[in-house]
């Protein structure tokens, strides 16, 4: 269908009245100078100022009579009447004492893709769907908001086919029909786009999520590491992008299965050069009463990113270098050693690259290792262990890289690397080795 729909010039909320029942298939919807059928309305969405546009959508979802619902359109197959409703800003249905259903819709312009002043509402798009991203986009999606997934259409079938479940102390989360966004879509473009997906695929993920990504779509790459807004500036250019990180212990079990453990998963975002912004606060204060999770903002994303990394580095490597979860690398002296030898170097890196760290950080952090629980491990060394491809690369071999750009020693992290990196050849298969067999017998 090609359209748009010029509607009439409106100020405040329009009614149109929506024959029978909840709205359904080949119903009608009038309004003041036309007669809209429900099968024309499911396919739009609001572009702007008193426009419809073609929308991706095979139905106008049910509606309890009274409910109402938050901004921003629905897009997918959804028709699940207890879903919150994403369509324009505040529409509701209300039910007359005739018993026609009545759909009051504020026509306020809000061109989607843009943080135009005034607008309610945002779509969140997450660009993978892994622990990461399937945890927040799941926690998004269980509030009601317009979160969608990106994904490869293999990823994407699969996603749509058994469903989003997240497993956590924090309550579980169930979502059926999650909205996932493939390539080429004709939906409007995302307001915010968290990258998710593993730090050696977010070239490849940027052209992906291309169709997603507007002139204003805020690009919030979400990976371990500190290349991510590089390779994100390269892709679509530096306004766009934002440095972020997420700090979770989580893992995907399966295809839509995310296993949550440990300490409240969060969200920290920052504009990469540093500074305070309109559209970072915007963003922090449209998602800080999400449940199961926390967002905040920062003007040095630089040095948080180089913290995280730090923490997330030195756990996994020297982890999987000892086979070993944090609760034994903290209790055995040499170990530890071990564990702060290597979080020193990388804090020693992170200070020569402009990151605001002090001396003692690292120790100190070690030391607040402690509160987690003891059974934890880092997802590179869990890759690792399973033989499975992990971020080795992405994490200490950068943290190499810029050391020796800056003509920084690192002994302990050279080794580290040294040690592991035979098996994380092996799991590319650059290369082939087997394993010492166990002793069989008594």
């Amino acid at each position: 269908m090609t359209l748009p729909i010029e509607l009439p010039p409106l100020s405040g909320c329009q009614e149109v009245s929506v024959d029978g029942g909840p709205c359904g298939a080949g119903e009608r919807i009038r309004t003041p100078d036309r007669l809209i059928t429900n099968q024309m309305l499911c396919q739009l969405s609001y572009a702007g100022s008193n426009e419809l546009r073609p929308h991706h959508s095979t139905r106008f979802p049910r509606l309890e009579a009274g409910r109402r619902c938050r901004a921003g359109w629905l897009g997918g197959r959804d028709s699940n009447p207890d879903k919150q409703i994403q369509s324009l800003p505040c529409y509701r249905y209300t039910t007359s004492q005739q018993g026609r259903r009545t759909l009051y819709v504020d026509y306020t312009p809000y061109p989607s893709g843009s943080f135009s002043a005034g607008a309610r509402s945002m779509r969140i798009a997450f660009v993978g769907a892994g622990a990461v991203g399937g945890y927040f986009g799941a926690r998004m999606a269980q509030a009601g908001l317009d979160a969608w997934f990106v994904l490869r259409p293999a990823s994407a079938r699969e996603l749509r086919d058994r469903g989003l479940r997240v497993q956590s102390p924090l309550g579980d989360v169930e979502i059926d029909r999650p909205n996932v966004w493939g390539p080429g879509s004709s939906l409007a473009r995302a307001d915010v786009a968290f990258f998710a997906c593993k730090a050696e695929h977010v070239r490849s993920a940027a052209e992906t999520a291309r169709s997603a990504v507007g002139d204003s779509t805020v690009l919030i790459p979400l990976q371990n590491g500190v290349d991510a807004p590089s390779v994100l500036s390269d892709a679509f250019g530096p306004e766009r992008v934002c440095g972020g990180l997420s700090r979770i212990f989580a893992e995907r079990e399966a295809p839509g299965r995310i296993v949550h453990m440990g300490m409240r998963p969060s969200i920290t975002i920052g504009e990469a050069q540093g500074g305070e912004s309109e559209r970072v606060s915007r963003v922090v204060s449209y998602l800080s009463d999400v449940g199961g999770m926390k967002i905040d903002a920062t003007p040095d994303i630089w040095t948080e990113m180089w913290k995280k990394l730090l923490m997330v580095c030195s756990i996994g490597v020297v982890g999987a270098a000892s086979r070993a979860p944090l609760g034994i690398l903290l209790t055995v002296p040499e170990t530890r050693r071990l564990l702060e030898a290597a979080g020193s170097e990388i804090a020693t890196v992170a200070r020569a690259n402009g990151a605001s760290i002090d001396v003692d950080y690292a120790p100190l952090q070690i030391a607040r290792y402690g509160g987690l629980p003891p059974d934890t491990t880092a997802s590179m060394h869990r890759d690792l262990e399973r033989g499975d491809p992990s971020e080795l690369r992405e994490q200490l071999g950068s943290i190499r890289r810029y050391g020796s750009q800056k003509s920084l020693h690192t002994p302990v992290l050279d080794a580290l690397y040294g040690a592991l990196l035979p098996g994380e050849l092996r799991a590319r298969g650059e290369i082939e080795f087997s394993n010492v067999e166990p002793r069989s017998g008594a």
